[in-house]
């Protein structure tokens, strides 16, 4: 039961998906950013060792169109985004860029705000909109690091 995710060939479930990144994360970690309005079930089917889990929705929020993929290509193409500066766009501040972002955009439509994105740093499953140190400080490591000579990627 529950959500279904239209993709080429047979939809999957969040269990599938699940099942499908079981091993991810116990040798390196597994970042997930999942974009879509039932994203926010996804953070229990996810849960695990070594998982940052960002999702658009929280579980409980209505299945209406996301602004977060937009938001997201945004705050990826934005240097601003390392607020820190140290080179590394970690998982935490695109977290804290896509939050903002969504809800300017919102904010500009005069929108109330419908979707709430969640943080998940430790793989416990339970996310969050206002990361304490137990999520903030793994999403805070991981990251995108920013290209020098044309290279980048998750490090």
């Amino acid at each position: 039961g529950g959500m279904m995710y239209n993709i080429p060939g047979p939809d999957v479930s969040h269990r599938d998906i699940g099942k499908a990144l079981s091993g991810g994360g116990q040798d390196a970690p597994l970042v997930v950013i999942a974009t879509t309005s039932s994203s926010g079930k996804l953070l229990r089917e996810l849960r695990g060792p070594g998982r940052l889990v960002l999702t658009a929705t929280s579980p409980n929020d209505p299945q209406n169109e996301t602004e977060l993929p937009w938001v997201f290509t945004e705050v990826i193409a934005s240097p601003q985004t390392d607020a820190n500066g140290d080179g590394l766009v970690s998982v935490l501040e695109i977290f804290k860029a896509c939050h903002a972002g969504v809800k300017a955009s919102y904010d500009k439509g005069n929108f109330m705000i419908k979707e709430h994105a969640l943080l998940d740093g430790n793989g416990d499953g339970k996310g969050t909109a206002r990361p304490a140190d137990a999520d903030a400080e793994p999403a805070a490591k991981i990251g995108l690091t920013l290209p020098t000579s044309g290279s980048g990627g998750f490090d």
